[in-house]
């Protein structure tokens, strides 16, 4: 719901009070975030760990040639979010340089950067097939998560762009949700049977072009860790359909 507090004065609040607990999930655009990691340098070392759905791996894009909507809309804030601050930070972690709040006021420690987990955009259109039908079948329940869902998505379902459906936040919260809940969403009786949603990702440094002619605002998969500013994350590339279906239905207000 809406609040007369800023989003990005009010990232850094909730960052700072968790202390190390806050875990934050993206769905749009990083430009809040962004300002955010500008107004306090050390955020995503206060962070527990941090959440994408954005980006790309191959080059293929979905609001330009190369690049994936969200990255696109605002380059300069994904790469902010996704680059080492090169002046403060040793290679292989983002460390900051912070005053503690103890006795030894004057004391300097070093954190890490938090763990980045990204959804990208052609996972989300090749790692799952759920059929127009299926998302009929989850839309045909009176819950006000469907009637809201159905709204949101009435155009392009009427359109049909793809030959699939295709839910791009919805998996990059499933997953996150399976990382935090693991089988404890899980009836009892089934734990035993337990299989991540993750089946298959990546683990590499990456960061966003910002000067290409036909690629700014594309996700760099930096492999070779050649990029100094680059930063850790890792990337989700195969998905357990089954699975992820029944996190749909929560979503439309069904039991799991």
């Amino acid at each position: 719901y809406l609040q007369k507090q800023h989003a990005v004065s009010k990232i850094i609040e909730e960052a700072r009070s968790s202390k190390g607990s806050l875990r934050i999930l993206t769905l749009g655009p990083l430009t809040n975030l962004a300002l955010a990691k500008r107004m306090e340098p050390s955020l995503l070392c206060q962070l527990a760990s941090l959440h994408i759905m954005g980006g790309n791996t191959t080059g293929e894009g979905n609001h330009t040639a190369c690049a994936e909507f969200n990255f696109n809309v605002d380059p300069e804030a994904a790469h902010i979010v996704l680059s080492r601050d090169i002046d403060n930070c040793a290679p292989g972690s983002l460390p900051v340089n912070f005053t503690t709040t103890n006795a030894d006021r004057s004391a300097s420690v070093v954190l890490e950067q938090c763990p980045i987990y990204i959804t990208p955009w052609e996972t989300c259109l090749r790692a799952l097939s759920v059929t127009y039908g299926q998302r009929t079948e989850l839309g045909n329940v009176n819950t006000p998560q469907a009637q809201l869902i159905n709204k949101g998505e009435a155009e392009n379902l009427k359109r049909k762009f793809f030959n699939h459906y295709v839910s791009c936040d919805q998996l990059s919260a499933a997953w996150t949700l399976d990382l935090l809940l693991g089988d404890s969403v899980l009836p009892e009786h089934e734990r035993a049977s337990y299989v991540p949603l993750c089946k298959e990702s990546v683990d590499c440094r990456v960061t966003v072009e910002l000067q290409g002619q036909h690629t700014r605002g594309q996700m760099v998969l930096d492999r070779r860790s050649c990029i100094p500013h680059s930063v850790p994350a890792t990337l989700l590339t195969a998905v357990n359909q089954p699975y992820y279906l029944r996190y749909l239905r929560l979503a439309f207000g069904r039991k799991f």
